[in-house]
């Protein structure tokens, strides 16, 4: 086994599988994180409208608008059983939306 490129005195055992597409345009980056198992994407679309796309472990449910008018990419994070999403609004307010379901 060859040492790893980011850590010297690491071993490489495990890979990452090739890109594949999800779907949607974007000019920010993504946030994502797990929520009660499921993986949340979520993204500004090219009209600057904040959507969410689920991964079920087998398939991505395509992305749903959530709202709100963003001008900075989100950031996602679990707390105390709640997903939170935080987002800039083009009026530069901090917004976020919680999801507890």
């Amino acid at each position: 086994m060859s040492a790893s490129p980011v850590c010297g005195s690491c071993t490489a055992t495990a890979r990452l599988s090739a890109f594949a597409p999800v779907g949607g345009t974007t000019s920010l980056a993504p946030a994502a994180t797990v929520y009660n198992g499921k993986e949340y994407l979520f993204d500004v679309g090219t009209d600057n409208h904040l959507y969410v796309d689920v991964n079920n472990g087998s398939s991505w449910s395509g992305f749903t608008m959530i709202g709100g008018t963003m001008s900075i990419a989100p950031s996602a994070t679990v707390y105390n059983g709640k997903l939170y999403v935080f987002a800039v609004g083009t009026d530069y307010h901090l917004y976020d939306n919680v999801f507890n379901g």
